[in-house]
């Protein structure tokens, strides 16, 4: 079996054991590559779009179209380091970037010194409820 149609089972059996949940999410799963900048410590405790005051420490972002509370999982292109966080603001208003991310996830990404970085966005859940773990192949034993 090609890897495709691999992937496209464990989906599946993911979307299975989730009893079918994972249909709340719009586009799940999807991926992006993308620009990613994160916000200045002068927005700590200000109001986002959803009303809740941006705090540096905790891991969300702010995307200009996901919905609020959709979890989108974060890969730094350059060190593969991988954090989760929640969509809890508009923006970003710098042209080309696509996604603000809060201090914290920043600095776990390692992205603090350059100030922006490419990243892979992958949708992965909503509502603090994580639908799809990472990606994986099932061995050939069990694809045949």
């Amino acid at each position: 079996m090609n890897k495709k149609i691999k992937n496209n089972i464990s989906l599946l059996i993911i979307l299975f054991c989730c009893g079918f949940k994972a249909a709340k999410c719009q586009n799940l799963g999807e991926e992006f590559i993308v620009k990613a900048s994160y916000y200045h410590d002068s927005f700590h405790g200000k109001a986002t779009s959803n009303n809740e005051k941006y705090d540096k420490n905790a891991n969300t972002a702010a995307h200009k179209r996901l919905p609020f509370n959709t979890l989108v999982e974060i890969e730094n292109q350059k060190n593969n380091k991988v954090i989760v966080v929640r969509i809890n603001d508009r923006g970003p208003y710098s042209k080309g970037v696509a996604i603000d991310l809060s201090k914290a996830a920043a600095k776990h990404l390692g992205i603090i010194k350059q100030g922006k970085a490419m990243v892979k966005m992958r949708i992965v859940g909503k509502d603090n409820v994580i639908y799809l773990g990472p990606l994986f192949t099932l061995p050939d034993s069990l694809a045949d």
